[in-house]
């Protein structure tokens, strides 16, 4: 059983979801200080850093489902 593949996808996710939650606060920390046009601009990366917090989440907790199936696996051979 190659449990490597559901790993390698949800650290990928869980990066990919930090680096989309570091521009988001960037993009809101810019719009505060006046360089983006507009609530819209706020609004827009507000729905991005909750979209990019739910990814962390869930890969997350595909990571914690991989490491539980590992010490099934690993209690049932011992």
């Amino acid at each position: 059983m190659n449990i490597g593949f559901p790993l390698d996808s949800a650290l990928q996710g869980i990066s990919k979801g930090l680096r989309d939650v570091n521009d988001s606060a960037a993009e809101i920390a810019s719009a505060q200080q006046g360089h983006e046009a507009g609530p819209e601009g706020i609004a827009r990366s507000l729905v991005n850093l909750y979209v990019a917090q739910s990814n962390v989440e869930a890969s997350a907790q595909v990571v914690r489902a991989t490491d539980e199936m590992l010490g099934t696996i690993i209690d049932t051979l011992v």
